[in-house]
């Protein structure tokens, strides 16, 4: 008999009012079952005996975990070693505190940001970057970001719950820091190239004034020598508050053309917060 775990993979979506997971747990409790309970933000799971049941998230698609596996091998095989990444000190945002409010704004998107990085480094083939690609970009993120999530572990013996306990993140979770430290160092650089026209950046895009914007061929060709695909897009109506707790309240139209940022069906509306440092 092999001595690997039987591992089922069930869709959480609720069923006669209840959620596959819910009544699982339920019925390993009541039949007074050991057991671990996993939790991270992407799963459920439940190992028990020779089997595990893993619930992942309703409406996540399955490839998003095949994906993961496909990174995870292919960094086994390259022969790069990647670990000890700063996160301390990785730039994931940047704003210049203060309020604003622009009929008009300048956006340089990173395509693919991550992905991207695994490939120029030679971490993940052509093959596994392409598949990546064929999925949806929240998809693609949390196929890289699952790379470092942590898990809650909660044992249960004879179906009594246990304290629960926070465990280490994954082996592999360097690979995700070390995607979000090279985009946010690029980031960080492209903002010093036009700094009196810089306004923010946020993960894989950077928000530049409008007026300048002659002059952004600067920031492209920089991301161009790295190898990092992009698109500029004039967004509408960006608006930056502070609220009582000290937070800026970030907002903006991303639409093909003014004339369409009214139309519900063409223009999305985007909100963040950043936090108050």
């Amino acid at each position: 008999m092999s001595n690997k775990l039987l591992t089922i993979n069930i869709r959480n979506k609720k069923q006669a009012g209840v959620y596959p997971f819910d009544k699982h747990l339920k019925k390993y409790c009541e039949a007074e079952k050991t057991f671990t309970h996993f939790m991270t933000g992407y799963t459920d799971s439940l190992h028990c005996e020779e089997i595990n049941t893993i619930f992942s998230l309703d409406g996540m698609n399955l490839k998003v975990f095949l994906a993961k596996n496909k990174i995870i091998a292919d960094y086994k095989e390259c022969d790069i070693i990647i670990e000890n990444i700063p996160r301390s000190i990785i730039h994931y945002y940047k704003l210049i505190p203060h309020e604003f409010n622009f009929e008009k704004a300048i956006l340089i998107d990173i395509n693919s940001a991550y992905p991207t990085i695994l490939k120029n480094y030679e971490i993940i083939k052509e093959e596994t970057f392409n598949f990546l690609m064929k999925l949806k970009k929240r998809e693609r993120l949390k196929a890289i970001g699952s790379l470092a999530t942590q898990k809650i572990k909660t044992e249960y013996i004879k179906g009594v719950k246990q304290e629960a306990e926070i465990m280490p993140r994954g082996e592999y979770s360097d690979l995700y820091f070390f995607c979000a430290y090279e985009i946010g160092e690029a980031l960080q650089f492209a903002s010093t190239i036009l700094p009196n026209s810089f306004l923010f950046y946020w993960f894989d895009g950077i928000y530049f004034r409008y007026e300048n914007n002659e002059q952004l061929y600067k920031v492209m060709d920089y991301f161009r020598e790295k190898n990092l695909a992009h698109k500029f897009l004039v967004i509408y109506d960006f608006i930056s508050e502070m609220d009582k707790k000290g937070n800026f309240k970030l907002s903006w139209i991303e639409a093909p053309n003014e004339i369409d940022k009214n139309n519900k069906e063409k223009a999305k509306q985007k909100k963040i917060t950043i936090p108050k440092k």
